[in-house]
């Protein structure tokens, strides 16, 4: 599959939460630093200044209702999770003002023959180490009623490019070929490192990247979408249905290619749309290039047994998304950001094909390697993550067969992932959430402080009269001024955020800044002692109750700060000591 490139969902499943550049926001809740985690449950009542509401789900098609006092929620009806035939990635406006929507195109994998001890016949057709040589012909059958004789235009030391002659103005040049291959060599060792290695169908030692025009269908000049890219495992498969020793079932003998490869977009996933030239920008693909070229890593660790028994099923979708854009982050860089395309109620864990599936598994997949890199101490930044997880998979399922395919078959990805983490699936996805909304620098509640994650700006919503719905894994941010009383919920978590009781100081110079946090009224006292203990200065404030609201007042200190010293004294209305401190 692709990437999204709008995050449109940095925002949650279904959290009014918003990953918009800062300047595309109206007003944005400003959340304080030191906002904190006051409190959690599926009941009851909350209170401080931000409460987010999480469906902690981690499978299939659910759907969070919860009862206030003012109303209920109502739960709406929703497309199943399976998989769609296409998945809606990015948007953009080309160079000449049209509006271009990507697509990746998704496909089931195929049927395995679950017999034990299959020996396949001997491949007649497996190229082997010689590999191919520039000028090679491979029929391809597109999934898309096409029918191409694709060439071979250029061996890479880790890829072979190739093009398809009927594309007619669309072909692929030689000297473009090559640029393709060279991007792909150069970030290859990386991706390999972060991910596994790929099954390589044919034996020739490299990945073949197949570039046509995938549809046909775009027109220049005109707003439209079109098919950046896919992985499509049947490709793996020989003329006898097999993919190394495990034989599958139902592949039509025209669609036969046995050639581990990927599929890339001539026209327009390599032009700017300027002036209808089709390879003005060939960098534009090369995320699709090393998107898809993860999903293949990930396939491959379900085909490298021995026979058929040793097969397992996919990756759950969503994360498996999360680990292509992943790649994508590693190698490309990020640029995601919540669009107005961005479906509130949207999920997490139960991939739906929209840019805000993309948004929200891109942030997930990001806040599960910065939290690992914590937790190691990776010296990769973290990226050696995700092939750590694929192992772990791969490993269970071998110690555990009756779960590895069919109506026994449960995904343990999240599992695995929480346990390396030290937590648990319900846990991760709410340290996910709250590090969505408060972007913390260190600790659970943040991205570990990397750059990317400063463009982050929740949207909060006001607490609702009847609410968004929220779906498998995802959540929605509200800001209250009032105690939020939640009488019934069903597969929702609920925290409660703000600033806890209490006072701080910080002096620079002789400017003595102080916060309280009071929910009751109460009286502040500063005075200034000098060295040899007499009061040089006393100011007083009544303090308003503000429960889980900083006020802040500042000082100037009259006297030399290292000649003196600061006492801070916080007194009840009925002038019972709260709190006292003595600043040096």
């Amino acid at each position: 599959m692709m990437k999204k490139r709008q995050l449109t969902a940095i925002l949650c499943a279904l959290l009014i939460l918003s990953v918009l550049p800062a300047e595309a926001m109206a007003a944005p809740v400003v959340i304080p630093d030191d906002t904190a985690l006051l409190s959690t449950g599926a009941t009851g009542t909350f209170e401080g200044i931000l409460i987010a509401a999480v469906n902690t789900e981690t499978e299939g098609t659910s759907e969070g209702t919860f009862s206030t006092s003012q109303s209920v929620r109502q739960s709406l009806s929703r497309i199943p999770g399976g998989r769609r035939e296409t998945s809606v990635r990015d948007v953009y406006v080309d160079a000449a003002g049209n509006t271009v929507t990507v697509r990746e195109a998704d496909f089931e994998d195929p049927v395995p023959v679950m017999q034990e001890g299959l020996v396949p016949p001997k491949r007649l057709n497996k190229i082997g180490p010689g590999g191919y040589s520039v000028g090679a012909i491979k029929h391809l059958e597109g999934s898309y009623g096409e029918s191409n004789d694709m060439k071979c235009l250029y061996v890479g030391e880790h890829c072979t490019v190739w093009g398809c002659e009927a594309d007619g103005d669309v072909f692929l040049p030689s000297e473009t070929a090559e640029e393709i291959a060279a991007r792909f060599d150069s970030f290859y060792d990386e991706v390999i490192a972060s991910f596994g290695a790929w099954y390589d169908a044919d034996g020739d030692g490299k990945l073949a990247i197949m570039c046509y025009d995938i549809e046909q269908e775009y027109l220049y000049g005109s707003s439209g979408s079109y098919l950046a890219g896919f992985f499509r495992s049947m490709d793996l498969i020989d003329g006898d249905g097999y993919v190394g020793n495990i034989q599958f079932a139902g592949i039509p003998s025209s669609m036969v290619l046995d050639v581990d490869c990927i599929h890339i977009d001539t026209y327009p996933g390599m032009s700017d749309g300027a002036d209808g030239d089709p390879f003005t920008d060939v960098s534009r693909c090369y995320s699709t290039l090393v998107h898809e070229f993860q999903h293949m890593i990930n396939f491959s660790y379900q085909v490298k047994g021995d026979s058929a028994g040793d097969y397992y099923d996919a990756m759950n979708t969503s994360l498996n998304e999360a680990f292509s854009m992943a790649a994508e982050h590693i190698i490309c860089g990020a640029d995601y950001y919540n669009g107005e395309d961005y479906e509130t109620g949207s999920a997490l864990l139960n991939w739906e094909g929209t840019l805000s599936s993309y948004s929200n598994n891109y942030l997930f997949g990001q806040y599960l390697r910065t939290r690992y890199a914590r937790y190691t101490s990776a010296a990769d930044n973290g990226n050696s993550f995700y092939r750590t997880v694929l192992e772990a998979r791969d490993a269970y399922y071998a110690a555990n067969p009756a779960e590895r395919y069919g109506a026994g078959f449960h995904d343990v990805t999240l599992d695995l992932i929480a346990d390396m983490l030290g937590t648990t699936p319900k846990q991760l996805l709410l340290d996910f959430w709250s590090a969505v909304l408060l972007n913390k620098p260190d600790g659970d509640m943040g991205f570990g402080g990397e750059a990317w994650a400063d463009a982050l700006v929740p949207h909060i919503g006001a607490a609702p009269a009847t609410g968004e719905n929220i779906y498998t894994g995802g959540a929605v941010f509200y800001s209250i001024s009032a105690p939020f009383t939640v009488s019934e919920s069903q597969h929702l978590t609920f925290m409660a955020f703000g600033i806890p009781e209490g006072i701080s100081c910080s002096l620079e110079g002789n400017t003595l800044t102080v916060n309280v946090v009071s929910g009751d009224d109460a009286h502040l006292f500063m005075a200034v002692y000098s060295s040899d203990g007499r009061l040089r200065q006393l100011e007083a404030e009544d303090i308003d109750a503000i429960p889980y609201v900083k006020q802040e007042f500042v000082y100037t200190v009259g006297q030399n700060p290292a000649e003196c010293s600061i006492r801070l004294m916080l007194l009840a209305d009925d002038w019972t000591p709260v709190y006292t401190a003595v600043e040096p």
